[in-house]
């Protein structure tokens, strides 16, 4: 558009002069002629016209530079403006502030839980940001932040008990604890916590002790949601 725009100053320019030289090309001639002073005067009035015009026209041009450059820096203010949503979403994106949760549930009933032995369930219901491992029943944290972790087991086993752990990088970190009797067949082990990771940090549930027999039928499961970064 400016390319545009001194081309047209340039023709303006060069319009202006041609009518110049012709009008005094026209004056010349006409030196000896009885009418000269009229004829002369009439020339000068049409110069003068012409003038005005060429005068608009360079005007009008100085105002569509002016509005060029005033659109510049209206479009370098939007950019900025731009940049700076697109630096903010980056930082959501990519340092945090994206959706990051699992939870994984037990569809078969498991027997055989050692103590000490990490819960890993055979139905995996989501895994945003694919942080969870269903094989090891391990979370690896892919942005720092703060998590919830929540657990629900149910244990299978009449006048029992049991007893699980959350895991942080091999600290316990928090703990749940349910028992049954005759008249209580199945017992409900619950944990709610909210603690902060790091990028990298690994977390899991674990069995303590207590009944070997975990209820399944999706009634047990476990899961972690980023809640800020």
């Amino acid at each position: 558009m400016n390319s545009d725009l001194w081309k047209l100053a340039s023709n303006v320019t060069e319009f202006q002069f041609n009518v110049s030289s012709e009008l005094s090309r026209l004056k010349t001639s006409l030196l000896g002629d009885g009418n000269r002073e009229a004829l002369q005067q009439d020339i000068y009035l049409k110069l003068n016209s012409t003038s005005d015009v060429l005068g608009n026209m360079e005007l009008a041009v100085a105002s569509l530079e002016t509005g060029l450059v005033s659109s510049r820096y209206g479009i370098n203010d939007l950019n900025q403006t731009l940049q700076s949503l697109m630096h903010n979403v980056t930082n959501m994106t990519g340092s945090g502030a994206r959706h990051v949760a699992f939870e994984v549930r037990l569809q078969k009933e498991i027997h055989s839980v050692q103590m000490g032995g990490k819960l890993i369930f055979d139905t995996l219901l989501y895994n945003n940001g694919g942080g969870f491992e269903a094989s090891s029943g391990i979370f690896t944290a892919p942005v720092s932040g703060s998590y919830i972790f929540w657990a629900q087991v149910m244990l299978d086993q009449v006048e029992s008990y049991l007893e699980i752990y959350l895991v942080q990088n091999g600290h316990i970190k928090g703990k749940g604890y349910a028992e049954t009797s005759k008249e209580t067949v199945y017992g409900v082990v619950s944990i709610t916590t909210v603690m902060y990771l790091s990028a990298g940090d690994e977390v899991w549930f674990e069995k303590w002790k207590g009944s070997q027999n975990i209820y399944g039928s999706l009634y047990s499961g476990f899961g972690a949601a980023l809640i800020s970064s």
